[in-house]
């Protein structure tokens, strides 16, 4: 349900800040999104771009009168097999649950694959929740195949990625959590374009970070035994936050390659009762010099 108030919302207000006909018609354009709030309701709860929800959205771009602008019609076909998240569940001697995830972060975001990415957080999620029904004494969580630098540029890389991340973090706390987000950079003041790069109307161009933080509630099956996460050094800069806030409360290891050392040392991990590692803990060079760890060949 919240995909499709969000495309609405996307839809709309695309419309009303770059659209040059809005300019001439003003607060005709609010009046528009009102009276289409009761069939959008009706068919929030369907199938992400169903067909009751894409003649809803094609409602309100014909309102414009403009032939140049209108929903597309062709959806965006899936990525190869090759690039499709995939997650395998494994159950290791002393009931130590182990899910291997590739290519969690690693898809095309446009309308065609929605259900798609819907269908992502699924897997993963659902891999956590059959740890708790068995009862698993530890969760492995192996993200050394989800690698990528893609940025979150635009709001719907925001909303996805956000998602996937707070569904996992629901599900591995018993109590509400403030999940920190992916700094963004915002230009401050207005700026000309016809003028090279001068700002407009006295005000300063400058680039600031932004840092703030999701509440997350938690879901209905949490996993709350040992938690170890394996990375590399090229794991996807998107599971940061994640692997930050499950090192702040001390609650996961976080196993694997790291490119930012600041200090090593030798230390000595237990799994569960039986299995125990000697890995290098490496302390790396951030502001909260957050951990990582290696095994010791």
């Amino acid at each position: 349900m919240d995909m499709f108030w969000h495309l609405l919302a996307r839809t709309w207000s695309a419309a009303a800040f770059f659209h040059p006909l809005i300019q001439e018609r003003g607060r005709e354009w609010e009046k528009i999104l009102t009276a289409l709030l009761p069939e959008a309701e009706k068919v929030a709860v369907e199938p992400i771009l169903s067909a009751g929800q894409r003649e809803v959205l094609t409602r309100l771009l014909d309102t414009l009168q403009d032939p140049s602008t209108g929903l597309v019609s062709t959806i965006e076909e899936n990525l190869s097999p090759k690039r499709r998240t995939e997650v395998v569940y494994e159950t290791l001697p002393g009931n130590v649950a182990y899910v291997r995830v590739k290519h969690w972060f690693d898809f095309a975001i446009s309308p065609g694959s929605f259900a798609q990415w819907d269908e992502v957080v699924q897997l993963v999620t659902g891999a956590v929740e059959a740890a708790v029904h068995e009862q698993a004494s530890a969760l492995v969580l192996d993200f050394r195949e989800t690698t990528g630098t893609r940025a979150e540029r635009h709001s719907e890389d925001r909303f996805i990625y956000g998602r996937l991340r707070t569904e996992l973090i629901s599900r591995l706390f018993e109590r509400p959590i403030s999940l920190p987000q992916l700094a963004r950079v915002q230009r401050v003041g207005y700026h000309d374009p016809e003028e090279l790069g001068r700002t407009v109307g006295g005000y300063t161009t400058e680039w600031v970070i932004q840092a703030s933080s999701t509440p997350v509630m938690p879901g209905e099956l949490v996993f709350t035994g040992p938690l170890f996460v394996l990375t590399g050094c090229e794991t996807s800069a998107q599971l940061e936050p994640v692997l930050i806030l499950l090192q702040q409360t001390g609650r996961a290891y976080c196993l694997g390659e790291q490119s930012q050392p600041y200090r090593a040392e030798e230390y000595l991990l237990s799994l569960t009762n039986e299995w125990k590692v000697r890995l290098r803990q490496h302390i790396l060079f951030y502001h909260d010099h957050p951990i990582r760890y290696t095994p010791i060949s």
